[in-house]
């Protein structure tokens, strides 16, 4: 299959957003989404980006921890960036968000977590030192983050998990109009258009993702 990349888009630079698309957020719920706001032909890349977060290449000690350290390295120094901080929850939900009973359990997955690393006859300097990092925070901010990784994260297999923070945005459905390649020589990740309206919800399938992103 033959993708219309953007024209302005160049190979210098990571990511790329179509002026095609708008990133919308309802006040309602909060929640985000993303619709198109000019007609998209089939075939059109309307995004494409790097992951922000991955493990790749990275002794793995634990996917989650080790995903959210990387969370709050980066909502601490974002400026312009692609958005761990507009990841939901958001700081203004992190009291109200729903606390499902996957949520509820974090801190007892967190703790249980803290306990082996702890506990394990190899405990490496990288384990300290991740211990460490996250004995400066509290059990909401920890929560907090932990969620964000659940809500958003791709399963990357052996890549590990990838955060990419605007595709995260767009929504699910069964009955998908984008879909989704993974470039495994890049890094990158191509978002095109499967059919097309005006104004209409862009959603993909999770899924046929997870089934699918890793085989091109």
């Amino acid at each position: 299959m033959k993708f219309n990349t953007p024209c302005k888009y160049s190979k210098n630079q990571q990511n790329f957003i179509s002026s095609k698309i708008q990133f919308c957020t309802n006040p309602g719920n909060n929640y985000q989404f993303v619709r198109s706001v000019s007609r998209i032909p089939k075939n059109e890349v309307i995004l494409i980006e790097y992951p922000c977060a991955t493990l790749y290449g990275e002794e793995e000690i634990d996917r989650g921890l080790q995903t959210i350290q990387k969370y709050f390295i980066l909502a601490e120094g974002e400026k312009n960036h692609q958005g761990i901080t507009t990841l939901y929850p958001r700081i203004e939900d992190i009291y109200t968000y729903p606390r499902t009973p996957l949520i509820k359990q974090i801190h007892k997955i967190i703790n249980n977590i803290v306990k082996t690393l702890q506990n394990t006859k190899k405990n490496t300097p990288a384990i300290q030192k991740l211990l460490d990092f996250f004995s400066k925070y509290t059990k909401t901010e920890i929560e907090f983050y932990y969620a964000k990784y659940i809500f958003n994260a791709f399963e990357g297999f052996s890549y590990g998990p990838l955060t990419l923070p605007y595709l995260a945005k767009f929504n699910h459905s069964c009955n998908s109009n984008i879909a989704f390649t993974f470039d495994k020589q890049s890094g990158g990740n191509d978002c095109w258009v499967k059919m097309y309206k005006l104004n209409t919800l862009l959603t993909y399938n999770f899924f046929i993702i997870l089934i699918n992103s890793f085989i091109w």
